[in-house]
């Protein structure tokens, strides 16, 4: 089952981490289960579409696909922008793709968010966010994947830029994308 990660540098440090680690790029989750991980560093919404039909153009759509994007557009625009994009693009791909399943990979809270003046109102945005992108997912038939441990009150979960994840923050994120996924695959997605 050919199964993508894609988004930005969560994803990338997060597979470079798994495939530092026992369970592989492949999080052991099952022999079947093919992870390609797509990640693009700095990556804004606006890059995911044009990078998800590059990659289906080339290989084929997968049978589930993870994103994990939109934390870096939050300085810059509001939630409410980001939640009406995420779903207009969701929405299309459930369309083009029927058979896809999509997994909505929750947004993470910040220590820090470059440029902005108050952090806490951003990790409020996040959840706000994480709710609605939640109730989209189950419209079209996709699921979301929580990550309850990784807080921002979790300063040992983060990197010294308050942004990127930790081997600590990354072992809770991967333990809680391969909760999800293997749940998935046991009810045979």
């Amino acid at each position: 089952m050919k199964t993508w990660v894609i988004g930005h540098s969560i994803v990338h440090w997060a597979a470079d981490y798994a495939r530092s680690q026992n369970c592989g790029h492949n999080l052991n989750i099952h022999p079947k289960v093919r992870f390609y991980w797509l990640a693009q560093r700095g990556m804004h919404w606006q890059s995911l579409m044009p990078m998800l039909r590059s990659a289906a153009a080339t290989n084929g759509p997968p049978r589930v696909l993870i994103i994990h994007a939109g934390e870096n557009d939050l300085v810059e625009q509001k939630g409410i922008a980001l939640v009406l994009a995420a779903r207009a693009d969701l929405k299309s791909l459930h369309a083009l793709y029927p058979s896809m399943t999509i997994g909505w990979s929750n947004l993470l809270p910040r220590l820090h968010w470059r440029g902005a003046s108050n952090p806490s109102h951003l990790n409020y945005t996040v959840s706000k966010i994480n709710r609605a992108m939640c109730n989209t997912m189950h419209q079209i038939g996709g699921f979301s994947i929580p990550y309850p441990t990784i807080t921002s009150d979790g300063v040992d979960l983060f990197r010294g830029d308050g942004v990127h994840l930790t081997p600590l923050g990354n072992d809770f994120w991967l333990h809680d994308l391969r909760q999800a996924l293997g749940d998935r695959i046991d009810c045979g997605v």
